[in-house]
């Protein structure tokens, strides 16, 4: 298996990795820093393993180029890679380039001693002073206007405010980071814990009771004889060595309660309760991981929903053309007459087996017009409006009574054909 770089995989259940952004960004002449290509490569082949990949930041900025190549991967990954997400940690200091890689993850979260640091972008002589020129100035503010550009858009901040900062050369401590959107939220690491209060604090709590043995591993005496720990390495005096052995005794006296509490026999001891609270950490690391399982899941089922969708709106496509189809089919057997089409189409997409049954039933009369015709009674020869002979039997009896009276008196087989074709039934001569 090859060996990441800058990774440092965690969490047992092989669903988080965290990568870390511990160096300067862009690697020099010595092959020191962080290439930008090479980290974005890394996180997309550690999407094929993992849910969930936290990227720590602890960096002085550096390259522009090796920055936006981060920056790219992190955004497209959050876009584009179903089930995976990529979240921001500033451990430490972004500065720089660094702080625009910052605000690219999913979630954005700063330490609360951390700093964010925005500049205007430079290009750096060999002895690492400034060049001019006007060339290099519209380089600069070519670059300028695409950083802008992303902080603007996972910010929210206007860009005339954002280039201000950067003219300024702006530090922003953690909590003006989160007030003015750079980051989603504050954390903390655990504070050392003092005595006294880790004692008060810890009431029936059976892990707190036992973090607080850990921390005090000297043994207790039911009545201390001579309290001389003034001179041990906790340096208490005799008043406050007295306090702690009763406050401990009294928390020991507790220990009933506790079992009781965490439903375990009175005899379970410390490696009863150690036990089932390591039970319930267990516990909770399976419902975390059933958790991004259900997430997972929803995704799938809106997919799966969009796809029914999408199916659905192609069978009523087909629908439609296939209504279409059997409807010009029926006019051109002689079934219905032409002028009924949109009469016929409505109800074959309502219920196309149907219509399609009522049609195979109806007998077909490709002639009919040929015939109308034949008799003299086309429209050129009545001197009425062109498309005579296609009028259905009700129409021509509206319009050109007398004709199909003369049909019916000359023809009566043609007759009965064409009112078969409005009614579907024989009519009565």
């Amino acid at each position: 298996m090859e060996e990441y770089k800058y990774f440092n995989i965690q969490n047992a259940a092989g669903e988080v990795a965290h990568i870390l952004l511990y160096d300067k960004i862009g690697v020099d002449e010595e092959g020191k820093g962080i290439s930008g290509r090479r980290f974005a490569e890394e996180l997309f082949r550690l999407t094929k393993r993992f849910r969930r990949i936290n990227v720590r930041i602890n960096s002085p900025g550096g390259k522009i180029t090796d920055g936006l190549s981060i920056c790219a991967a992190i955004l497209n990954i959050n876009q584009s890679t179903p089930n995976v997400r990529i979240d921001t940690y500033v451990d430490g200091l972004a500065l720089s380039i660094a702080g625009l890689i910052a605000v690219c993850g999913k979630k954005v979260g700063m330490c609360n001693f951390a700093k964010l640091m925005l500049h205007n972008p430079f290009i750096g002589g060999k002895n690492g002073t400034q060049n001019g020129g006007i060339e290099q100035h519209e380089t600069l503010m070519q670059v300028k206007e695409m950083l802008l550009t992303l902080l603007a858009t996972r910010t929210g901040q206007k860009v005339e405010d954002l280039s201000l900062m950067m003219n300024q050369t702006t530090w922003l401590s953690a909590a003006e980071a989160k007030r003015q959107g750079f980051v989603d939220e504050v954390f903390e690491h655990p504070r050392k814990k003092s005595m006294a209060p880790s004692l008060a604090a810890a009431g029936n709590d059976a892990a707190s009771l036992f973090d607080i043995f850990n921390e005090y591993p000297f043994e207790i005496s039911p009545k201390p004889t001579t309290p001389k720990i003034q001179n041990t390495t906790m340096d208490l005096t005799p008043e406050q060595a007295e306090q702690l052995r009763n406050e401990v005794q009294g928390y020991k006296g507790d220990l009933t309660a506790v079992l009781n509490a965490c439903g375990l026999p009175t005899d379970a001891g410390r490696d009863g309760i150690l036990g089932h609270v390591e039970g319930l950490r267990n516990e909770i690391k399976r419902l975390k991981s059933l958790d991004l399982k259900i997430e997972s899941y929803k995704t799938n089922v809106e997919n799966l929903e969009n796809e029914k969708k999408r199916l659905h709106d192609e069978v009523a496509e087909m629908k439609k053309h296939e209504a279409i189809a059997l409807v010009e089919n029926a006019i051109k057997e002689g079934k219905i007459a032409p002028v009924k089409k949109e009469k016929w189409l409505n109800h074959a997409y309502d219920n196309y087996d149907m219509v399609r049954d009522t049609l195979a039933d109806m007998p077909t009369h490709p002639n009919l017009v040929s015939k109308i015709k034949a008799m003299g009674t086309s429209s050129h020869e009545a001197g009425a409006n062109a498309g005579f002979e296609e009028l259905s039997f009700s129409e021509l009896s509206n319009q050109f009574p007398e004709k199909l009276m003369l049909i019916k008196e000359e023809n009566p087989v043609l007759y009965k054909e064409l009112f078969r074709k409005e009614y579907g039934t024989e009519p009565v001569l």
